[in-house]
């Protein structure tokens, strides 16, 4: 589960199990873009849920990190 805060208006960070995992920010026009743990650009969404589901697959399914 992704733990959402909002660190300014129309400024959200993802937080799973202490480690981050994507940002999403609103844009003039009332879309929210969102980008993963990396800061890749997943797209620009409609609404806040869509961008945290976007946020949340890509974290998902991100490759394990190297030991």
């Amino acid at each position: 589960d992704i733990r959402w805060v909002a660190v300014q208006r129309g400024l959200w960070v993802g937080n799973a199990g202490g480690e981050f995992a994507g940002m999403i920010e609103t844009r003039d026009g009332g879309t929210y873009v969102a980008s993963d743990a990396r800061a890749r650009d997943l797209g620009g969404f409609s609404t806040l849920a869509g961008s945290k589901l976007a946020v949340g697959r890509s974290f998902d399914t991100r490759p394990p990190a190297a030991s």
